[in-house]
């Protein structure tokens, strides 16, 4: 993760089609804006002129995949449970959060429909 002061690095994907409005915006020097209900926040937060995104505004999807500093759970009492996405919208608001967009091939199996039909592509081929 890039500097001291970042409390978590967010790996993003291209929109899939079943999420075509994304989660977050990238800024050029790496920062993630934005919050997990997508693009349509930018101009709620006060964002829309000041976020630079590296795709003209474009929002993607978070992968799932991300690096966190144990700082950004450090409020949280032991066992006491958090939405990861509420964590992240207040570290994002605070500018400790980076990311990257992987091109690469990616899979959104987030219900088992999606994972069946993967599965079903995959041993076809």
């Amino acid at each position: 993760m890039q500097g001291q002061n970042t409390q978590a690095h967010l790996v993003l994907v291209p929109n899939p089609s079943q999420h075509p409005n994304g989660d977050f915006s990238l800024q050029p020097a790496g920062l993630v804006n934005g919050s997990a209900n997508g693009a349509a926040n930018h101009a709620e937060s006060g964002c829309a002129n000041a976020c630079v995104t590296e795709r003209s505004g474009t929002a993607f999807t978070f992968s799932g995949i991300g690096a966190y500093h144990p700082g950004l759970f450090e409020h949280l009492e032991v066992g006491q449970s958090a939405q990861l996405v509420t964590l992240l919208r207040q570290a994002i608001a605070q500018h400790r959060v980076t990311g990257e967009i992987f091109e690469g091939q990616w899979h959104d199996v987030g219900t088992p429909e999606r994972l069946e039909a993967l599965n079903a592509q995959l041993q076809a081929c």
